[in-house]
């Protein structure tokens, strides 16, 4: 928010489920699509809730190659 109690930025999220994803980039010619789990690095563990943080988290790394 602003000072003008106005929002900054709007943001739309969409959460499409694991296999519209792989479909959408096999169709464009991408392989070898792995999902890679993020994890809460040693230094973020200081924290109290790290584990809350960690098992709620809805980040991940989408990996895939392009076929030539």
């Amino acid at each position: 928010w602003s000072l003008e109690n106005k929002p900054i930025l709007t943001l739309t999220d969409y959460h499409w489920n694991k296999e519209t994803y792989e479909k959408s980039l096999r169709e464009g010619d991408f392989s070898d699509i792995k999902w890679i789990e993020v994890r809460m690095h040693e230094e973020g563990k200081k924290l109290e809730n790290w584990q809350a943080l960690e098992k709620n988290n809805m980040l991940v790394i989408l990996e895939a190659n392009k076929i030539s």
